[in-house]
């Protein structure tokens, strides 16, 4: 800053209405009379710079009583020139709670802000030189030479160091203390870990030869017994082993009776079985035989019937022309549906087009990934279809020969063509199916083949994916942790050397960030979770107050600083703001999930227990979308947010949250889950892969059994066209006999129609008789002769006629009987159609007349197989009776091996009780020493194996004992070994302790020592500079006597301080201020602090009342000394030289208790 450019107050004291004063950039001087608020705008000026001292609260109201004047508020304004112009700014307020507020340009400081901005910009508020009030000159005058010094030492700003040089030799006095303390008890703790020591090594000596002694009698007598017990086992060995062969002699006698009576009794029963089944098959063959005659017998009537019905129909279709218009009728239906059979045939070829193309896809759907064995069980699956759809083609194509072979006689030359052409098409398709699968297998293993070595390649991807993520999981974790396990570390060291305490001591839980997991959501909000909650994420939670001071007191110990907070000590609680914020939040009456959030919705806490601190850790802070609905919130509820850029919004207030840390642990953690489910995703497509893999070996083991079925169904084909050929011959057979069937049929209905007509000649014969009767009887006259002969010939008619009725009648019934057969016919016609219906029923039925032979057949040939299999069977019976012979001659060699193993067992018996009696003895020995000796590990028993050994152990006891004896006096506890542990403890960090004080004095004395000649430097350049300025500026105001500032005692040390030294014009130097009058000791003060206030350029200097004890003369002088310096000064004065020098003069007054400003004049009005 360059220099004070105006003033503005308002409502300061007794300017109550607003006043504002322009400055000159050199000499100002305000002028009015007493009581006219001169000194008050230089008060006002030191109020808003901070130059008052710092009041407490009790004495604020009455300060702030006394600046305001009658109001409730005052304003104080200064405005400061540089590059741009600064406004420092004070409002007072007064009331029940009085305060006051600094600003700077307008901003809200405190008052340490202030003061580092003045000092920043060339005002140090801490040394004031610039400030002379009136008590300055007296002050100085009446200052020792050491107080002096001091402003000296403020001019050049060393002062500071000389308030804390005090300080430091204070601490340095108490760590030397300290450490001579730490040295005294580390020496008594050494002496007594000596002795407790020593005390050690003996009980553990002691402990030895306890534990050692036992150890060799045990193993003594361990030696004896496992002589003994090596006898035994080799004796219970042998036994056991006679015991296991006469077990075995004894399994293979049980099965050798057992295997004796089976084969007697499956003699017997195949014996029974033999006659049994003779008896049964021949009668079983013999009824199926006679079931099978009788059912030809009924095919042959049924086939009769038929061919006759079949006959008369035909006759009858001869006799009428409808039947031959119908016959015609029926060819053409019978070529359409040739035709429309053809149209079949193609759409059935068309199917199997389609079919291949779908398999054609399924491989490509393999290639492409997707799970082969249920593509292959839809393969197979299809595959059925495509056989069931061949065999119903093939049956197509039997009824397809079958129709074609009935209409050979209408349609002969039609019939070759369309059989060979089926046939074509049948050879085509069969071939076509066979290079179908056997592409399809061929393709099908190599697919399987590739797919193996890529899922191959893939797993091993993933397993190197694993890896890697895995890596990068436990770098974060440490990164995370770090402080965590440096914790937790010291803990389980703790409870090696403190195992009683820490047992009733609770649980570590580990840091905040552990004791929740963030949502998905929260991806967005991680920037501005990290800005809530700053450095509280890694304060350590413990289950107890007790843990937390453990856990403290071992980070003292180490120096690092912890934060911790116990589960039994937090107990925080929303206020009723954010309480009823959250009610309305929840009704979402007014806040959306898109402009506000709250922290705790975007995580999901572990437990409850640990809901408090969560809560405090984020506590009453929001998530808002923006700075406006941030601003909403502190306006409405007064609740601080954060924004998603990471800005916190605090009550009008804006900061800029903890971005500028590096990591943001939110994002490390988000990162770590998202690696840990792609980790989850990964294994789980590992284990897809390898049950494809199982699949695909399953698929190959399926592929070789569908090709072994596809052989087995290839024979099945042949053999079907075999027997087709075959049915295609007796079909023929079977035509020319129908053939026969209806020439006779053709002659009976020839002779139903010859008696038809005689039956009519004769009823025309008699109807001519009797009109001739009747003729003769009305014309003629009664002629006896004529009559007699008439009568005659009437009986002769009439017998005739009788002979005739008798034949009509029996014709009558032959009509109803072929009227009864007709309707049959025609019901079976109805039923069938058209006569080649007819011909299809003839051969189905020769077609199961040619089935039942067949199954005659095998009926026979299954007979003649049984028999072979019952000669077979007796074969079996004679070679399981010479078995028989064998296993007497087995069980009788068995017997004998048994008698002598018994005896054996006997023997061995009597020689383990006898070493059981020895065994028995030892034990009791050992199971009394046991008793005597709980101590006996055997797991460091000495061994023992040979005699020489035996001996050297012997001697060893008796050493043993010798020393045992000299070493019971000797008693130690738990506790006292606990207490040296602790007592080594406390000497690594007594001696630690001390390294630690020693280091930090001896760079504490090296750091004073080397800043102290620095200090002396400037100090004494400082010195030099004030010296000359001082005798200049007192040589200017006072010529007669000259003034010299010297160091105490003639010294070179600055230290002890300064004092005046003065003279008349030629005479002696002397010290003190005995031979200058009052004016001329305020002008030596004056130059003194205009000398100080010079060293350092401060922007201005205030003046109030300065001059107060100088006469005109000396007034004069100064007033002009002022003038020549050409630093903007403010001075307040009541002498007319001041108003004359200074370049602008500010005139008050004061009316009705108030002040103001009547006239602000430069020097040239003056003049004027």
């Amino acid at each position: 800053m360059d220099h004070l450019i105006s003033i503005r107050i308002k409502g300061f004291k007794s300017f109550l209405r607003e006043q504002s004063i322009d400055f000159s950039k050199e000499f100002n001087c305000i002028v009015g009379k007493n009581g006219t608020g001169k000194s008050s705008i230089l008060e006002a000026i030191a109020f808003v710079l901070n130059l008052n001292k710092k009041i407490s609260k009790e004495q604020l109201n009455n300060f702030v009583c006394n600046l305001i004047h009658k109001d409730q508020r005052a304003e104080i304004s200064l405005l400061f020139s540089s590059q741009k112009n600064i406004t420092l700014s004070a409002e007072i307020f007064a009331g029940k709670t009085p305060s006051y507020i600094f600003k700077i340009n307008g901003k809200i400081k405190s008052r340490a802000e202030m003061k580092k901005f003045l000092f920043e910009n060339g005002i140090d508020v801490r040394n004031p030189l610039f400030y002379i009030r009136q008590n300055t000159i007296t002050e100085i005058l009446n200052q020792k030479p050491k107080e002096l010094v001091s402003a000296i030492f403020q001019a050049s700003g060393t002062q500071y160091f000389f308030d804390n040089v005090e300080l430091t030799n204070n601490e340095l006095e108490k760590w030397e203390r300290k450490a001579q303390e730490i040295q005294e008890n580390i020496s008594l703790f050494e002496d007594s870990l000596r002795k407790d020591q020593e005390k050690i090594l003996k009980f553990e000596r002691k402990k030895d030869l306890d534990f050692q002694i036992p150890n060799l009698k045990f193993s003594v007598l361990s030696f004896k017994m496992q002589n003994v017990q090596s006898l035994i086992f080799n004796l219970k060995n042998e036994k056991i082993n006679n015991e296991l062969e006469t077990q075995k002699i004894i399994q293979k006698l049980e099965k050798l009776q057992n295997s004796k009576e089976k084969t007697q009794k499956s003699l017997h029963f195949h014996f029974q079985r033999l006659e049994n089944e003779k008896n049964h098959n021949n009668q079983q063959i013999l009824e199926k035989i006679q079931e099978k005659t009788k059912e030809e017998s009924n095919q042959q009537e049924k086939l009769n019937l038929y061919q006759t019905n079949y006959k008369k129909s035909l006759n009858w279709e001869k006799d009428n022309s409808q039947a031959l218009l119908l016959n015609n009728q029926q060819i053409q239906n019978i070529q359409s549906k040739i035709a429309s059979r053809k149209g079949i045939i193609q759409s059935v070829l068309e199917k199997k087009i389609r079919t291949e193309n779908e398999l054609s896809k399924l491989q490509l759907e393999k290639n492409q990934g997707i799970s082969l064995f249920q593509k292959q069980s839809s393969l197979n699956e299809e595959m059925i279809s495509l056989q069931k759809e061949l065999s119903i083609l093939i049956q197509k194509e039997k009824i397809l020969k079958d129709e074609n072979n009935s209409i050979k006689n209408i349609l002969s030359s039609q019939k070759e063509n369309s059989e060979n052409i089926l046939k074509q098409q049948i050879s085509h398709s069969k071939e076509k199916v066979e290079m179908f699968n056997e592409k399809l297998i061929s393709e099908d293993a190599k697919n399987n083949e590739i797919q193996l070595q890529s899922i191959l390649k893939q797993k091993k991807d993933l397993t190197t994916q694993i890896t890697h993520l895995e890596k990068s999981i436990s770098q974060m974790s440490l990164d995370e942790s770090h402080f965590q396990n440096w914790m937790l570390n010291s803990y389980h060291k703790s409870q090696h050397f403190f195992p009683i305490q820490i047992e009733k001591i609770g649980f570590v839980y580990g840091t905040v960030l552990s004791l929740f997991e963030l949502k998905k959501e929260a991806q967005k909000y991680l920037t501005a979770l990290n800005s809530i909650v700053s450095s509280k994420i890694f304060c350590v939670c413990t289950e107890n107050i007790s843990v937390a001071n453990f856990i403290l007191d071992k980070a003292h110990q180490n120096h690092k600083n912890i934060r911790i907070w116990s589960l039994d000590r937090i107990k925080f609680h929303y206020s009723k703001q954010f309480q009823n914020f959250l009610q309305e939040y929840h009704s979402k009456k007014q806040w959306n999930e898109e402009d506000v959030i709250i922290p705790l919705d975007l995580i999901t806490i572990q437990d409850d227990k640990f809901l408090q601190i969560v809560r405090k850790c984020f506590g009453e802070v929001v998530i808002s979308r923006n700075d406006e609905i941030a601003k909403k919130l502190i306006s409405q509820y007064q609740i601080s947010s954060a924004t998603l850029s990471g800005d916190i919004h605090r009550k009008g207030m804006l900061s800029g949250g903890y971005l500028q840390k590096k990591s943001n642990p939110f994002l490390e953690k988000f990162k770590k889950l998202q690696k840990i489910q792609q980790m989850k995703e990964i294994e789980k497509e590992l284990l897809n892969l390898e049950n494809e893999s199982r699949l695909l070996l399953k698929s190959q083991e399926n592929l070789t059994k569908i090709q072994l079925e596809k052989k087995k169904e290839q024979n099945r084909l042949n053999e079907l066209t075999r027997n087709l050929e075959e049915k295609q011959r007796r079909y023929t057979n079977l035509k020319r006999e129908l053939g026969e069937n209806e020439e006779e049929l053709s002659k009976l209905s020839h002779k139903i129609q010859s008696l038809m007509e005689f039956e009519k000649l004769k009823r025309d014969q008699l109807s001519q008789i009797e009109s001739l009767k009747n003729h003769n009887s009305s014309n003629f006259l009664f002629d006896p002769e004529m009559i007699g002969h008439l009568e005659s010939q009437i009986n002769h008619f009439l017998k005739e006629i009788q002979e005739m009725k008798k034949i009509q009648r029996e014709e009558k019934k032959t009509i109803k009987e072929l009227i009864v057969q007709q309707k049959i016919i025609q019901e079976e016609r109805k039923e069938i159609g058209d006569p080649s219906k007819m011909k299809l029923n003839i051969r189905e039925i020769q077609i199961q007349i040619g089935k039942t032979q067949q199954e005659l057949e095998e009926l026979q040939k299954n007979h003649e197989e049984k028999l072979k299999e019952l000669k077979l069977f007796e074969e079996k019976i004679n070679q399981k009776r010479e078995k028989e012979k064998k296993l007497n001659v087995d069980i009788e060699t068995s017997c004998k091996l048994k008698k002598e193993l018994s005896e054996k067992n006997e023997r061995n018996e009597e020689k383990i009780n006898l070493l059981l009696m020895d065994e028995k003895k030892l034990k009791k020995k050992i199971e009394e020493m046991a008793q005597n000796n709980k101590q006996i590990n055997k797991e460091k028993i000495f061994e023992i194996e040979t005699e020489t050994d035996f001996q050297k152990a012997s001697l060893n006891l008796k050493k043993m004992k010798n020393e045992r004896e000299t070493l019971e006096k000797f008693h130690f506890q738990i506790q006292d070994r606990l207490l040296i542990e602790n007592r080594k403890l406390q000497i690594s960090e007594f001696k630690e302790k001390h390294q630690n004080i020693q280091k930090s004095i001896l760079i504490l004395k090296e750091g004073m020592d080397s800043s102290k000649e620095k200090v002396e430097k400037v100090n004494k350049i400082a010195f030099s500079s004030i010296k000359k300025k001082f005798s200049q500026i007192f040589q200017s105001l006072v010529s007669s006597k000259e003034v010299e500032i010297r160091i105490v005692d003639d010294s070179s040390i600055l230290e002890n301080g300064i004092c005046f030294w003065t003279r008349n014009q030629n005479s002696d130097w002397k010290e003190g201020l005995s031979e200058l009058s009052g004016g001329e000791k305020s002008c030596l003060a004056l130059a003194f602090i205009f000398a100080v206030a010079r060293y350092k350029k401060p922007v201005f200097y205030i003046l109030d009342e300065s001059d107060s004890a100088l006469d005109d003369l000396l007034s004069s002088k100064v007033a002009k000394l002022l003038k020549n310096s050409k630093d903007q000064i403010i001075a307040v004065s009541h002498h007319q030289c001041f108003q004359i020098e200074a370049s602008r003069s500010i005139q008050l007054s004061k009316e009705k208790g108030y002040s103001e400003v009547i006239r602000i004049m430069d020097r040239l009005e003056q003049f004027n």
